[in-house]
C-alpha cells in the first residue's frame, strides 16, 4: 500500500488545480483558491490537520506520525455516500453519525462539520486519493467569480448558498479565526482614529454596534455570509443563524474592548420565558459566569413570539407591551414594521433552536 505524505498531498493539489495557495491557518495547513492573490487568503479547498484541537478531538491526530484531509463535497455527494446530513454539534462534540473518526485510510464524515458536507481522511494511500482527487478536483467547485456572481444575484435558485448562510466561521461563533480577525479590524480602525480630535478637542470612541442595523441593510446587497438583499445586519454582538448563548458569550468576552474600542459593545439576544421557567438555575449561572467571562455588557428581550405575532396582529390587546430595540426601550405597537418583524424572526429562531 503506497503512503502519501502530507506534503505531497498539498504539492499535488498546488500543481493540479490552478488558482491556488497555500497557506498555515491556526495549525492547519491549508489550500485556498485564491487567483491573482486577490484575497488575503481565498476560499478553502481544504486542510490538513496534523494534532487534535481543543474542540476536535475524536480522530486522536496525536498520534506520531497521523494526519487528517478535510474538505467540502456537494450535499448531493455527501449524501450518496453516507445517507444523510447529521445535525450540527455542540461545540466540544462530535456529529451523530456511527463511525470511528480515528480510523486510518477511510473516507469519513468529518467529525466536526459533517453538518456542512465536509469529509476527512486519515493516512490516505494512493487509491484512497483518488477520491479526493474525484470529489475535489473534478466536481464543479465555484471559483471566486461564480461565488461573487450568485451574490450579486441575491443568491436566486442556488440550493448551495446556505453552505454560506450556516457557515460556524461568522460573526458571533466562539471560532478562533473569527475571533482574530474582528480584533484585527477594530484594532486598525482604532488606529485610524486614536489621533483624531474634533473642534472641542474631544476624542472619538466607537463599539460594535449601530442604531441602523435595519435602515443601512435595506440598500446592501447581498453578503458572503449568505445574508440575501435587504435582510437586516446583526444587533449589536449578536448572531444571524442559531447559536447557543453560552457560545455568543465565549466570543463576546474574547473581543478586545481596549483604547477606543469601549463603546456600546452589548451582546443581545431573545430568550422565551419558559426557557428561563425551565431553566433557572442554570440561567442565573449562566449570566454570572458571562460576566466573570469578560461580557463588556449585555441585553435581552424575554418574551415569546406567539406575543410577539399576537400583538402585531392586534396591537390594541398589547397597548403596553415593551421591547428593547437598540439602545433603548420602545413600545412595540409604535415601531416601524421592519422592526417588529426583525424581532419576531428572532425570538421564533431562538425557540426553534433552545425550547
Amino acid at each position: 500500500m503506497d503512503k502519501l505524505t502530507s506534503d505531497e498531498i498539498l504539492q499535488y493539489c498546488l500543481e493540479n488545480l490552478s488558482g491556488t495557495v497555500f497557506h498555515s491557518c491556526y495549525g492547519e495547513k491549508c489550500i485556498f483558491y485564491n487567483p491573482e492573490n486577490k484575497l488575503k487568503h481565498g476560499i478553502y479547498v481544504l486542510t490538513i490537520k496534523e494534532k487534535d484541537g481543543n474542540n476536535d478531538k475524536s480522530s486522536n491526530l496525536n498520534r506520531e506520525g497521523i494526519f487528517r484531509i478535510n474538505f467540502g463535497v456537494t450535499k448531493n455527494t455527501f449524501i450518496n455516500k453516507f445517507g444523510f446530513i447529521p445535525a450540527r454539534p455542540l461545540k466540544g462534540n462530535t456529529v451523530d453519525m456511527q463511525y470511528d473518526f480515528s480510523t486510518l485510510n477511510m473516507l469519513l464524515p468529518h467529525p466536526v462539520y459533517a453538518w456542512m458536507a465536509w469529509v476527512s481522511i486519515l493516512n490516505p494511500d494512493k487509491n484512497s486519493f483518488y477520491n479526493i482527487n474525484e470529489y475535489v478536483f473534478k466536481q464543479n467547485k465555484y471559483t471566486y467569480e461564480e461565488l461573487d456572481n450568485l451574490r450579486k444575484r441575491n443568491f436566486k435558485n442556488d440550493k448551495d448558498y446556505m453552505l454560506l448562510k450556516n457557515s460556524p466561521k461568522k460573526f458571533g461563533h466562539d471560532d478562533e479565526s473569527v475571533i482574530k480577525l474582528v480584533n484585527e479590524i477594530t484594532h486598525k480602525t482604532q488606529d485610524l482614529i486614536k489621533d483624531y480630535r474634533n473642534y472641542l478637542g474631544g476624542k472619538v470612541k466607537f463599539g460594535l454596534s449601530s442604531p441602523h442595523y435595519i435602515m443601512d441593510s435595506a440598500d446592501f446587497p447581498a453578503s458572503f455570509d449568505g445574508r440575501k438583499s435587504r435582510e437586516p445586519f446583526s444587533v449589536h454582538i449578536s448572531c444571524s443563524d442559531a447559536v447557543a448563548y453560552t457560545e455568543l458569550m465565549s466570543f463576546a468576552s474574547a473581543l478586545n474592548y481596549s483604547g477606543h474600542r469601549f463603546n456600546s459593545n452589548v451582546v443581545d439576544y431573545i430568550v422565551s420565558p419558559s426557557f428561563i421557567r425551565n431553566n433557572f438555575q442554570k440561567f442565573k449561572t449562566f449570566l454570572k459566569s458571562a460576566f466573570e467571562q469578560g461580557v463588556f455588557q449585555m441585553q435581552a428581550n424575554i418574551i415569546d413570539s406567539k406575543t410577539l405575532i399576537a400583538a402585531k396582529e392586534n396591537p390594541k390587546n398589547f397597548p403596553n407591551l415593551i421591547v428593547r430595540v437598540w439602545g433603548f426601550n420602545a413600545y412595540f405597537n409604535e415601531l416601524p414594521e421592519e422592526y417588529k418583524d426583525c424581532l419576531i424572526e428572532r425570538a421564533l429562531q431562538s425557540e426553534l433552536t433552545f425550547n
